[in-house]
């Protein structure tokens, strides 16, 4: 199954920007730092494809694709019924909170099913961009 595949260093360094996130909205509140680490596991690849933009367009391809596994992750986390996933250091998972406290539980699985979406379009986005990178650096240069 593909949630058995898994890059460590990839998800590494997302658990350091999801915990990132977290710390950075702790002044917020609980359950803003509980959904920050989510988001920001989600905006941080999207502010590398704009930085990239201009400069390398596969680079922005490669962090948009990033984004979309992300934003799958992201949505397994948020459905997880029995709170199954592994956490590092313990405790309690994040979205169970966030969703109680927005009146939102009744909508997980839609919440979810729109981040899985999301995923899937920045994964389409990533594709069409590396083709068009391919294409204009195959194109002839005039003479």
């Amino acid at each position: 199954m593909a949630a058995d595949l898994r890059v460590p260093i990839i998800e590494f360094v997302d658990f350091g920007v999801h915990e990132f996130g977290r710390i950075l909205a702790t002044p917020l509140g609980a359950v803003s730092a509980a959904g920050a680490g989510s988001i920001f596991q989600i905006l941080v690849p999207l502010a590398f494809a704009a930085y990239f933009f201009v400069r390398d367009e596969g680079g922005a391809a490669a962090c948009l694709g990033w984004a979309a596994t992300n934003c799958a992750d992201v949505a397994r986390y948020m459905t997880d019924p029995h709170q199954q996933l592994p956490l590092l250091g313990g405790g309690q998972h994040d979205w169970p909170l966030v969703f109680a406290q927005l009146h939102l539980t009744a909508h997980t699985q839609q919440i979810a099913d729109l981040t899985r979406l999301m995923g899937w379009l920045l994964l389409v986005g990533a594709c069409v961009l590396l083709a068009r990178a391919y294409v204009l650096v195959k194109r002839p240069t005039p003479a």
